[in-house]
């Protein structure tokens, strides 16, 4: 868990997506499912959105933005009201064989960046 002013931010998992009969990463590629809480312990209304606040970066230092995939769990994108929470997966499409992988949280308007290492 990390917390940046007054939203915290925790890491619960993370899985591989199975691709489906439409759609599918590219070859030698899989979808990354990380599994976030996002917690708003302030006073007023904070609006998420992963696509521009979250970013995995791996052992190598390539970064990879939030990818669209098919069969998440729930979403961290919208508005978390004062004292509530949203939980939900966040996928993003990553080499097979990346490691030593990071997720970077940047809620742009407060300036400061958090990494939470994950298992992979």
């Amino acid at each position: 868990m990390v917390r940046l002013n007054d939203i915290t931010y925790t890491v619960n998992g993370a899985r591989e997506v199975p691709e489906n009969k439409f759609l599918s990463p590219e070859n030698g590629n899989i979808w990354y499912a990380i599994d976030v809480a996002i917690e708003n312990k302030g006073n007023q209304t904070f609006n998420f959105n992963s696509m521009l606040m979250f970013t995995l970066i791996d052992g190598e230092n390539i970064s990879y933005d939030v990818a669209i995939v098919p069969d998440l769990r729930g979403t961290v994108d919208g508005e978390i009201a004062p004292k509530r929470s949203l939980q939900g997966e966040v996928a993003f499409e990553i080499p097979q064989d990346a490691k030593d992988l990071k997720l970077e949280i940047d809620p742009i308007l407060f300036g400061d960046k958090a990494i939470i290492k994950l298992d992979r």
